[in-house]
């Protein structure tokens, strides 16, 4: 395994939200003006202008209003993206692993859990989406808290298992990166040692790995709710008029 650190992610991923913030904009402006300039060709060839402003500037200003929506949800989207990541990790215990719920000799070990980023206080309660695998099953435990360490004290963190139990991830042979002792978590993949508590002998190796969420998050719901609801207001305008 190569154990060599690797350096953390730095303004790719704030790149890609703000990409993902245009792509949000753009498609509010690209679909409403299909729609509308579809509407405003058949109106002419038919004759029906004054029946597509009857029926069609209402759904204009619907457009219009959709994007207003959709601008703000974007700058809203990068900003909540940003603020959550993802703390997950896979190894393999040592044969003089301890047999505990969440160890055993020789077995696999893999875990993940969400926080927001920066965190409130050290240790964290703010943790939440925690599982835990051993050898590709799931372990029926709780996360208490998380503790982060500076590098001076090794690095890494701690799981703080609601049973009682500690997983220690810490830097190979010590030298662990700080990911987060100053509250604000450091993105990037680390090589780690894991031990069953602080005191503990090292009994395992893997990758713990800090990335942004992959969980959409209440901006986009936001907009896509706004959208579906204008369009449902708009037709059923339309289907009152038409039964009128």
């Amino acid at each position: 395994m190569d154990l060599s650190p690797v350096r953390p992610i730095s303004s790719e991923y704030f790149t890609s939200t703000t990409n993902y913030s245009l792509g949000l904009t753009a498609m509010a402006l690209i679909l409403p003006g299909i729609c509308i300039r579809h509407g405003y060709c058949f109106a002419l060839r038919t004759g029906q202008f004054s029946s597509f402003q009857d029926r069609y500037m209402p759904f204009a200003k619907l457009a219009s209003l959709t994007l207003a929506l959709a601008i703000l949800a974007s700058l809203a989207a990068a900003p909540a993206l940003a603020n959550i990541v993802q703390i997950s990790g896979s190894g393999t215990w040592t044969g003089a692993a301890p047999v505990t719920a969440e160890s055993s000799p020789n077995a696999t070990w893999s875990f993940s859990l969400l926080l927001p980023n920066p965190i409130a206080t050290n240790p964290t309660t703010q943790a939440t989406s925690f599982a835990y695998y051993l050898n590709g099953m799931p372990v029926n435990i709780a996360l208490a808290s998380v503790t982060f360490f500076s590098a001076a004290d090794g690095g890494m963190f701690d799981l703080n298992i609601a049973n009682g139990d500690t997983i220690t991830l810490e830097g190979v042979s010590g030298a662990g990166a700080d990911v987060g002792s100053s509250l604000a978590l450091v993105l990037g993949t680390y090589p780690s040692a894991i031990a069953m508590g602080d005191t503990a002998p090292i009994r395992g190796t893997g990758t713990v790995v800090i990335s942004a969420s992959p969980v959409p998050e209440p901006a986009s719901l936001t907009l896509l709710g706004a959208a579906l609801a204008g369009f449902a207001l708009f037709f059923r305008r339309q289907a009152r008029r038409g039964s009128a």
